[in-house]
């Protein structure tokens, strides 16, 4: 018998590949399928989500898959299917609606539309039956399709006020930006909402927030304020021991459904491992404790192991779900551990908290299935002191059980991979390795680093600076947004800074003009996508979670491209930038953090080490030994030739006396920004 296929046949996305054969009849996001709409006379079921979505896989499952389900949406609507990283500026605009009318948001993200693209109704996940209260999709589908037929004005007025609401909210109350109680703010706001007992922001599900980890390492080195870095050391502690962290084959899931870090979330995503390496390179930076560095040596192990593409780049998320089921991959009987690992079954069990009972407790059920989720919760070191076993001897023997387990669980159904190469996500990786090699002098995170950007650049990068967005099995397609664009930037700055390649810094002055040709808003800021017609509102973003926004990445690129290039004008756009975000990121700076420090470094210290007369080589090698966290300083080599090795300090306004010592400019910097 053969299977129907849908509209979405023919598609490059691996989540609308996913789709092909739902008997609910997608089609893709085009003006075809709206022209359809308009002559079916039918509202618009927009679906969207990403390849290695869980709750997207259960609401296929349920629904999408169901023949009564896809009957009643297929007579009721025309539907639509997007992935979010293939289009996240129709993601983005349709998630603020959500927000907006629900109070909430997530994936999938599920809306209906008038053919004209215009939302009036927005919700995430619904089981296929009504129960407990809660509106089943079939239900829905029938109450909306009579709403259509008896109320169609009432539902068109609703779709207008909510398009008018978006475009309102993106005229943001403007000002001059008044950097040091925004900065203050910024840490008290962060202090509230810290958990000092396991680390970490919030309750529950409980998120890295990694550019928050970021803020208050430059906060404490402003203040030195210790507790400031103490809720960061204490936090990449408790997740890199908690079960949201893969204990086996190392790598983040995406968060916690628990305060302590117990209960992941299982899917891995590459921007969660991107923010990682970049928080523990600085904390390494910071602290000079190995902890942080092993844990970079992990993550990047994991990526260059599961994640990279042949041709150098990295793909863009692993899912929660294998054939066994969500998180099965991770998890272990206890008769499994006792197979595995025979006589250091019992030792391993105990540091990883398992049991016969299982501590793994389903989501959804809230039932035990007698699996364990590992973690340890402290190092081995304790644990040693605990059991009176030698500390060595505990390090080499649950060394040996991981290698164990690693093995077997190849023999696993592996979950999926989205083997999508994402411009945006590439670059931010870039720049945490060169983070990376900078804190450690380890040559390996250049290496990767390099051949990261030599495959963006290759299949990427059009001559004339402009980007597209991904690239998937070997085709290139969609436009760069402004994340691609400012993460791009900021990646060959950090490049150009550690391994000093004129390309990098020419490549990155092309992009940064094509960038501020198609995203320059006027009154300040940097939309998120081009100027397109097929979305009711173009949005303009600065909110920086769980990745620092493109605004705040580019207010960065701005101070440094000024200075390099010589480009006064660029501070120009960036104060204009500040100004334009004052009001809502003085009102509510924790979810500005990035914006702030980089306003920070505009408006109160922006610094370039100049190094002379040393060759590439020698510069590079002398960056990388043991340079201590000096986040408002950008090092780079001039490439003019000097007689002696020496280093310049200068600011936006000027440069200072060369001296002979790098430890020397670091010093006085440091007492200066302290001092202010």
């Amino acid at each position: 018998m053969t299977i129907k296929k849908n509209h979405l046949d023919g598609q490059k996305s691996p989540y609308l590949i996913q789709h092909v054969y739902n008997p609910v009849d997608w089609h893709p996001w085009s003006e075809e399928t709206f022209a359809k709409a308009k002559r079916d006379d039918k509202p618009v079921f927009l679906s969207i989500g990403y390849s290695t979505c869980h709750w997207c896989h259960v609401m296929e499952k349920e629904s999408f898959e169901d023949a009564t389900v896809a009957k009643a949406m297929n007579d009721a609507f025309v539907s639509i299917k997007v992935d979010r990283e293939e289009r996240p500026d129709i993601d983005q605009f349709y998630m603020s609606v959500c927000q907006m009318m629900t109070g909430s948001g997530g994936w999938p993200l599920n809306l209906v539309l008038d053919s004209d693209k215009r939302p009036f109704f927005a919700f995430t996940y619904i089981p296929k039956e009504s129960r407990g209260g809660q509106v089943g999709l079939i239900d829905l589908t029938s109450q909306i399709s009579e709403l259509w037929k008896e109320k169609r004005s009432e539902l068109k007025d609703q779709a207008d006020k909510v398009v008018n609401a978006v475009k309102n909210m993106g005229r943001i109350r403007k000002g001059e930006f008044d950097i040091d109680p925004a900065w203050e703010k910024t840490y008290s706001e962060l202090k509230k909402i810290y958990d000092p007992e396991n680390g970490g922001f919030g309750f529950r599900p409980k998120f890295p927030n990694f550019p928050y980890l970021n803020f208050l390492m430059r906060y404490h080195y402003v203040s030195r304020e210790k507790e400031a870095l103490d809720m960061v050391t204490m936090t990449l502690r408790k997740i890199r021991y908690g079960g949201v962290y893969d204990q086996i084959g190392f790598g983040l899931h995406r968060y916690s459904t628990d305060p302590q870090w117990t209960v992941p979330h299982f899917e891995k995503m590459l921007y969660d491992q991107a923010m990682a390496i970049w928080s523990y390179a600085e904390a390494y930076q910071i602290t000079g404790d190995r902890f942080f560095s092993k844990v970079i040596a992990e993550i990047h192990s994991f990526l260059t192991r599961e994640m990279k593409d042949l041709g150098g780049g990295f793909y863009s998320a692993m899912d929660a779900d294998s054939g066994a089921g969500e998180g099965r991959y991770y998890l272990w009987s206890y008769a499994e551990l006792i197979s595995i690992l025979g006589q250091d079954a019992e030792l391993f069990s105990e540091i990883y908290n398992c049991s016969s009972k299982g501590n793994f407790v389903d989501e959804v059920t809230g039932r035990s299935n007698h699996l364990n989720i590992l973690y340890s919760g402290k190092p081995f070191s304790e644990y040693s002191t605990i059991l009176s076993i030698d500390q060595e001897s505990v390090e080499k023997r649950m060394n040996d059980s991981r290698l164990k387990l690693l093995s077997a669980r190849k023999n696993r159904e592996a979950p999926g991979i989205d083997k999508k190469v994402v411009t945006e996500l590439n670059s931010l990786l870039i720049i945490s390795l060169a983070k990376a090699y900078k804190a450690t002098g380890q040559e390996e995170y250049l290496r990767t680093a390099v051949e990261t950007v030599d495959f963006i650049l290759k299949n990427l990068v059009k001559e004339n600076g402009e980007l597209l967005h991904e690239m998937i099995k070997g085709s290139t397609f969609g436009d760069g947004m402004l994340n691609d664009y400012a993460y791009l930037v900021s990646a060959l700055l950090e490049l150009y800074s550690v391994a000093p390649e004129e390309r990098y810094l020419d490549i990155a002055s092309k992009v940064n003009a094509k960038l501020l040709d198609v995203f320059i808003d006027k009154e300040g800021g940097f939309y998120t996508s081009p100027l397109k017609d097929d979305i009711p509102v173009r949005v303009k973003e600065a909110y920086d979670a769980p990745l620092p926004s493109g605004n705040s990445i580019e207010l960065q690129n701005l101070v440094i491209l000024s200075y390099l290039k010589e480009k006064p004008e660029y501070l120009e756009i960036a104060q204009k930038e500040i100004n334009f975000f004052a009001g809502v990121a003085s009102e509510s700076p924790q979810y500005f953090a990035v914006l702030i420090q980089s306003a920070y470094s505009l408006l109160k210290h922006a610094y370039f080490i100049k190094s002379s007369g040393v060759d590439n080589e020698a510069y590079r090698k002398n960056y990388t030994t043991g340079i201590e966290f000096s986040p408002l300083a950008y090092m780079y080599l001039d490439s003019t030739q000097s007689p002696k090795v020496e280093y310049s300090l200068c600011t936006l306004k000027e440069c200072r006396k060369p001296v002979d010592s790098l430890s020397k400019v670091l010093s006085s910097i440091s007492l200066e920004v302290s001092e202010k």
